[in-house]
């Protein structure tokens, strides 16, 4: 279709390649799209179906995990989505499939990659050149997840957002 464009690209064991851009699309080792893929070959978010507040979305990285899910970021909305392997938004990840680096010091993600001991590392930056390492489920690491009142990053006490992750009050700090 006209709206194809791709900012990055991975290749799978199988010979196939996902691209990244306003949608994740997934071709065949001959280029036709991969039909088990999505819708088409396409793999797309709905925005209005998100548990998480977001008004635009437009992948720059992907990086396909051992597991054979696919993790987008998006640029300009610092933002990682993931992706089952057959195309479909993978809820268990983050918030209802989707993790916001808002809180830490990115503001746009620039690309994306999976470090051998399968943690995923965002760079990119705006304001500062920021890497984020996404744990998981972990007070501290910088990204608020279900469960976490705030996230600030660090583990200290007394600035706003307390080591146990939740925000310094009355009888709490």
């Amino acid at each position: 279709t006209g709206d194809f464009f791709a900012y990055d690209v991975t290749a799978d064991p199988d010979g196939k390649l996902t691209t990244a851009g306003f949608r994740l699309r997934r071709f065949n080792a001959d280029g036709t799209p991969d039909q088990s893929f999505g819708t088409d070959g396409v793999a797309e978010v709905d925005l209005d179906h998100l548990d998480v507040d977001i008004s635009y979305l437009s992948l720059s990285s992907v990086v396909r995990q051992s597991d054979g899910k696919y993790v987008g970021g998006a640029g300009q909305s610092a933002t990682l989505v993931r992706f089952t392997g057959d195309g479909r938004l993978d809820r268990s990840f983050g918030t209802g499939g989707v993790v916001q680096l808002q809180s830490t010091r990115l503001d746009f993600v620039v690309d994306l990659i999976q470090q051998p001991d399968q943690k995923l590392v965002a760079v990119g930056g705006y304001s500062v050149i920021a890497a984020v390492r996404v744990l998981d489920d972990v007070c501290g690491d910088g990204v608020q997840q279900d469960g976490e009142g705030c996230e600030d990053g660090n583990l200290v006490d007394g600035d706003g957002c307390d080591s146990n992750c939740t925000p310094t009050g009355c009888g709490n700090g």
